[in-house]
């Protein structure tokens, strides 16, 4: 039986899994393989692999922990989540990206009525926020800082929040959609700039303080265009 034992890297994607055995008449059977770690984003990986049955499985992009390594489905699928579906992995700007479903979600759904916006995007905030919270020790040890930028859900849910808070019965898909991008202007210059209490709020622990400031981005940024809205209203 080979014993899996080096794992070198090469360049910036590859390893190659050399086999080497105990025993010189088996070492003749187990010769050199290749394998390519696919990275899911841009940041230096940790290469760990486990044996079993002669399968080798890559490390997923970011720290491995010995669980992940154990079970790469159950930690595709943890990652999937806090990155929106892999939004928080596009550069640049991953907090961008991450806001924009929402934004699609108003898009798509305004034709089927206010009450369908209204549900989606509560949907969405509570996931984001489950998710967010239920997870905060893994994205912590997986990508090994408190608020990685890669997560995203938190975003999804600050941005939720904000969109669910602004009026949306009696508009056309052209007044809404203009409303969602205004919106999402107004979130992500808050949520960048993190004016008081945003940034403070990020003191919070156990994934608190990654959801409070966007969620408080969220509400400042509905506040604002509350008052454009009415500005708008008052000078027609």
């Amino acid at each position: 039986r080979c014993l899996w034992r080096q794992v070198e890297r090469q360049g910036q994607n590859d390893c190659a899994i050399r086999s080497d055995s105990n025993r010189d008449d088996l070492n003749r059977g187990c010769p050199s393989r290749r394998l390519r770690v696919v990275r899911l984003d841009n940041q230096g990986i940790d290469v760990v692999h486990s044996a079993d049955n002669g399968l080798v499985r890559p490390a997923l992009s970011g720290r491995t922990t010995l669980a992940d390594a154990r079970d790469p489905g159950l930690a595709m699928m943890r990652l999937l989540m806090v990155t929106a579906g892999g939004l928080g992995l596009l550069k640049p700007a991953p907090g961008t990206w991450g806001s924009i479903p929402p934004v699609v979600l108003v898009a798509v759904l305004t034709p089927y009525g206010w009450t369908a916006v209204v549900v989606g995007l509560a949907i969405l905030l509570a996931l984001g926020s489950v998710i967010c919270i239920g997870l905060a020790d893994w994205y912590e040890k997986h990508f090994g800082v408190p608020d990685p930028g890669q997560v995203v859900c938190d975003e999804v849910a600050g941005m939720s929040l904000c969109l669910l808070l602004l009026p949306w019965h009696d508009h056309d898909w052209v007044d809404a959609l203009t409303q969602a991008v205004v919106a999402f202007l107004l979130f992500r210059a808050f949520d960048i700039l993190k004016p008081p209490p945003i940034e403070q709020s990020q003191l919070l622990r156990g994934g608190w303080g990654v959801l409070i400031d966007d969620l408080l981005a969220g509400l400042a940024a509905a506040g604002v265009l509350w008052g454009l809205l009415g500005l708008a209203t008052l000078i027609s």
